[in-house]
């Protein structure tokens, strides 16, 4: 079989944890320094942290209908700025078979730039994996991550918020394909 032909025999699918899907139980507003979600019934649990370690309580925004988390500040419209970051527990989707974790974030304000780390310790951002990468709305797939329990997101410029994370999945496709003769007969 070719290259290209095991190529487009390739699946994958994607599993949103868009926050629209997976909105917490307790609504919008304040949710305290961690939270959980769910899709497709993997937990997302996700922890809000200042750049010192400290705990820092999450807030779930709905922005013209769109569920994005942030970090509770009233200085910066809850959004994650570069003196805190919002950690994600990947643990459970790369546990599961995830080998892509994809971000989106947006921003109230102009030229707004993220950066994205992986870690093994809770409360530590740990290894840069993504600079100065725009928070324009866009799905952006995170390199190198999968060896890491936890996804870091921190502002590197301006102030953001997170409108979705997702997991990639490859399964395996068997697709039984005959070289015999046909009698012209669709066989």
């Amino acid at each position: 079989m070719s290259r290209r032909a095991r190529e487009l025999l390739r699946c994958f699918f994607r599993l949103r944890g868009r926050w629209t899907d997976g909105q917490s139980s307790s609504g919008w507003g304040q949710k305290g320094t961690s939270g959980s979600y769910n899709s497709n019934g993997l937990p997302l649990n996700c922890y809000g942290f200042s750049t010192t370690g400290s705990p820092t309580n999450l807030h779930s925004n709905n922005v013209r209908g769109n569920t994005e988390l942030g970090l509770s500040n009233s200085n910066d419209n809850n959004q994650i700025d570069s003196g805190h970051f919002v950690q994600f527990d990947i643990s459970s989707h790369t546990g599961s078979g995830a080998n892509g974790v994809s971000i989106a974030a947006s921003t109230f304000d102009w030229n707004t730039a993220y950066d994205v780390y992986g870690s093994n310790t809770q409360g530590s951002l740990g290894t840069l994996l993504a600079s100065n990468v725009q928070a324009d709305s866009n799905v952006h797939s995170v390199l190198n991550r999968t060896s890491y329990k936890y996804v870091c997101v921190k502002a590197h410029s301006g102030s953001c918020l997170i409108s979705s994370v997702q997991f990639s999945y490859q399964c395996a496709c068997a697709i039984d394909v005959s070289l015999g003769r046909s009698s012209g007969q669709g066989g």
